[in-house]
């Protein structure tokens, strides 16, 4: 969730590729999303960047085994209206 450049998911995806047969990446920002894409295979993994709020992009009909949040580093009113609206009003 929230994959920004694709780092932190394709160090998690190489180290448990063996376990892992499926990985997907969220992000806001359709940016982020393509960057992820990249960083992933610079790293020889192979993730599925999806441009949507948190999982409400996703059908998933099994279980999730893991799920990581990479928080914005830099708040925008972007970021702020989406939580908003997925939250409500009660964000920080």
């Amino acid at each position: 969730v929230s994959c920004g450049s694709g780092c932190v998911i394709s160090f998690i995806t190489r180290e448990l590729s063996s376990l892992v047969p499926l990985t997907f990446a969220t992000d806001l920002n359709a940016d982020a999303c393509r960057a992820c894409t990249r960083t992933a295979g610079a790293n020889q993994v192979k993730i599925e960047a999806i441009e949507t709020t948190y999982f409400s992009g996703l059908r998933l009909k099994s279980s999730v085994d893991l799920v990581i949040c990479n928080p914005p580093y830099v708040p925008t009113d972007e970021i702020y209206s989406a939580s908003a609206q997925h939250f409500g009003n009660n964000i920080l």
